[in-house]
């Protein structure tokens, strides 16, 4: 069975009184990604760098809000803490 380079995926499902089942029937190949092998621990690095900043980023600001919530500048009091906690767990998704 032939289909054209873009089709990736043909499913057939079939519907019975007790609910649907599906089966894949064709796969198509996924295109290989061009790149050096040399670069490939950099950009895995950077990639890896570019989630734990995300982490980190996040957890900030949820700790920033909820001390913004329990008191008055809650944020500035709390800040040192808060960047500290949520530096610890970016370094954790860092995994170096």
């Amino acid at each position: 069975m032939g289909f054209p380079r873009k089709v990736y995926r043909v499913s057939m499902v079939k519907l019975s009184a007790d609910g649907g089942s599906g089966s894949v029937i064709y796969r198509g190949k996924k295109k290989r990604k061009k790149q050096s092998k040399s670069l490939r621990p950099l950009e895995r690095f950077a990639r890896r760098a570019a989630k734990a900043q995300r982490v980190s980023a996040s957890k900030y600001l949820s700790r920033h809000a909820s001390s913004n919530r329990d008191s008055r500048d809650g944020w500035a009091e709390d800040y040192a803490r808060n960047v500290w906690r949520a530096t610890r767990r970016g370094l954790k998704k860092l995994k170096f």
